[in-house]
């Protein structure tokens, strides 16, 4: 253990280094008046096998606590300071970044884990969609680290509520550039829809507070009950295809909420997803049919710009058109090969981000140029056709795309543009059929989409399932759900 910070270095300022695994145990020491809970012992178990060296910074001033603190821990009569511990972990490697993340630790002995941002472990990361790159400055050190913000509830100020919406708000800032937010953001926010359970300490949030907070931070969800979808919706592609589209799910379960930042499949083909628990910890694993947490009631979607159009309704009209087409004579050998059932994958993007990405994704440069000065609005929803034999065991699978107006209504659908076996496509306004150019390069190219779900993943130590006894206590939940739960 060594102290950085000159040859006599202050003892409360100076960074404290342990080098790792041999000073594990002196690190964990350091914190020893704070309580070890499932939380923070997740955050060390994801970095223990990587990291090679911990920083302490024993005085740190974070904005997240210090906002919680004038909020609320200022005004209770038991004294308790506004500084923080900051954690910092690098893994030795020559062939990438070596800086692994950080970890606040408030001065909140039950609920020590403030805000953190750990890269997602190597089994896991190719699933993670929702991923963000924050910059952190110690000691003049510029660190890039690259995952999903997390943090614990304090359970006074904010409650797991609170926590997941503070973790996609932060995670949009840095992804999307929207502005940054705080906890007492979420408290006024919530506090506009009043409920008769108290804001401060908090006794949870409705789920109606919740969709209100995100509006008041600007973050307009699409926001899904669980209990009223349409028969022909289905949980899972919901869930996807904003993941798909690198936006977080916030889900509702029975007087809980997680966030969801990724999925994919085992090696068997059961689809798997991974979520933000603020009780368990980042990057957990859990299967939607084997929730612990019981049935999922409400699905929030956090969105940084002006997404109107849902996913289902975009690739329901999308399906539509690209049937249209393929009844074309000059289709009918790929119509042949596909059969009636087409493979879709959906996603919403920022239109400049599509335009930029379609030449490195392998778009003919004829297609791409006819649609590249097209004014489009500034978020679309791209509808891939794949094929579903190269899909297996590829991403260049995409045969044909159709983008789509974010900002439509589902009542006067607007596509703009698209290509399908070389074809290009441009829909003029209040026209039901597209324009189309001469024939061009039909190769086959690479998904857009976040994640691909083929089988491929090999989890990593034990997954969240449900036991006996826990299915039997959802089935009570389940009769009980009627009455509406507080996200504590």
């Amino acid at each position: 253990m060594a102290a950085v910070g000159g040859e006599e270095p202050d003892a409360e300022a100076a960074a404290i280094l342990f080098r790792l695994p041999a000073e594990w145990q002196q690190m964990l020491a350091s914190f020893a008046d704070l309580d070890h809970t499932p939380a923070l012992r997740a955050v060390l178990a994801n970095v223990r096998e990587r990291a090679t060296l911990a920083m302490m910074e024993p005085e740190y001033v974070d904005r997240d606590f210090h906002d919680e603190h004038a909020g609320h821990y200022a005004k209770t009569f038991r004294p308790l300071p506004n500084r923080c511990r900051r954690l910092h972990f690098f893994a030795e490697a020559e062939d990438r970044n070596p800086y692994l993340g950080y970890c606040v630790l408030r001065p909140l002995r039950a609920r020590p884990t403030g805000r953190t941002i750990i890269s997602p472990p190597s089994q896991l990361a190719a699933h993670v969609s929702c991923v963000c790159t924050s910059v952190v400055r110690p000691h003049g050190e510029r660190l890039r680290v690259s995952g999903f913000p997390f943090m614990e509830q304090d359970s006074q100020y904010g409650v797991c509520a609170h926590a997941c919406v503070w973790m996609v708000a932060l995670y949009h800032h840095f992804a999307h550039g929207t502005p940054r937010r705080e906890i007492s953001d979420i408290a006024i926010g919530a506090a506009s829809h009043p409920e008769p359970s108290r804001i401060t300490p908090s006794g949870g949030l409705s789920a109606a507070q919740v969709a209100v907070a995100l509006d008041h931070l600007g973050l307009n969800p699409i926001n899904y009950s669980l209990a009223g979808l349409d028969p022909g919706q289905n949980v899972a592609h919901i869930v996807c295809r904003y993941l798909n589209s690198r936006l977080p799910v916030v889900l509702a379960t029975h007087g809980h909420a997680t966030v969801l930042v990724g999925y994919g499949r085992d090696r068997a083909g059961r689809l798997f997803y991974i979520r933000s628990d603020e009780s368990k910890g980042p990057y957990t694993v859990v299967y939607g049919s084997e929730d612990p947490l019981g049935a999922w009631n409400y699905l929030f979607v956090p969105t940084p710009g002006r997404i109107h159009l849902t996913g289902e309704f975009a690739e329901f009209y999308a399906n539509e058109m690209f049937q249209g087409l393929l009844k074309q004579e000059d289709n009918a050998a790929l119509r042949r090969r596909l059969g009636g059932k087409l493979r879709l994958r959906t996603y919403v993007t920022q239109a400049g981000d599509y335009k930029t990405r379609a030449p490195q994704r392998g778009v003919c440069e004829a297609i791409h140029r006819s649609h590249r000065l097209l004014p489009t609005s500034d978020w679309v929803w791209v509808v891939e056709l794949q094929d579903p034999v190269a899909a297996a065991s590829s991403r260049h699978c995409v045969l044909g795309e159709i983008v789509i107006d974010a900002t439509c209504e589902q009542a006067d659908l607007n596509p703009l543009f698209g290509y399908l076996a070389g074809f290009s496509f441009l829909w003029e306004d209040g026209r039901t059929l597209p324009l189309q150019t001469a024939r061009e390069d039909s190769t086959p190219h690479f998904s857009g989409t976040a994640l691909h779900d083929v089988p491929s993943a090999e989890l990593p130590g034990p997954v969240q399932r449900r036991s006996f006894l826990s299915r039997v206590a959802q089935s009570r939940r389940r009769r009980s759900s009627q009455a509406p739960s507080r996200l504590k």
